[in-house]
């Protein structure tokens, strides 16, 4: 569920693994695409009635649905150690789609960079290792205070650490 919700909460911070960014990719495309045009089908008379409010309506929604295209185009360029400006390329014509699909098959940078942890591996990391409660903490701290990941980040593993904890009490 985490993977959706990365791919469909527009924010320009962050890195965003390939599956997740191909999964906003999708999103737009439908809610950009297929979704208007199946509104359009069902309440066509009163579009035709309102045809100028009904393009303002439509502009608008076009340009929340640009926001979350744009949001994982940025966060997918922080996962390969790229700037968020280079989303501007993505406002030339053909190549602009060309950047875009090949951002996609890129694979990200290796570990931790300037916008993150590696998405891939953060989840990873706290799986494969066998560490106790209380170093997992320590080094989810370490993370936090270099910056390498987010409050809520830090948040959301402490809790998982600490559920696991409340479930196996002998483990320490």
């Amino acid at each position: 569920m985490s993977a959706i919700s990365d791919a469909l909460v527009p924010s320009f911070s962050g890195r965003i693994p390939r599956r997740t960014y191909w999964l906003a990719i999708f999103a737009y495309f439908f809610f950009s695409s297929v979704l208007p045009l199946t509104v359009y089908e069902v309440i066509e008379d009163v579009i035709l009635l309102y045809p100028d409010q009904s393009l303002v309506v439509l502009y608008v929604y076009l340009v929340l649905c640009s926001v979350l295209y744009f949001s994982a185009l940025v966060r997918r360029l922080h996962d390969i150690g790229r700037s968020g400006l280079w989303a501007l390329v993505s406002f030339i014509p053909l190549v602009g789609f060309l950047f875009g699909f090949i951002l996609g098959c890129l694979s990200g940078a290796e570990g931790a960079n300037r916008y993150g942890p590696n998405p891939d591996n953060v989840q990873a990391s706290f799986e494969q290792t066998p560490l106790t409660a209380v170093s997992a903490l320590a080094e989810l701290e370490r993370m936090l205070e270099k910056g390498l990941i987010t409050r809520e980040e830090f948040d959301r593993e402490k809790a998982k650490i600490l559920s696991t904890e409340a479930r196996a009490p002998n483990s320490l």
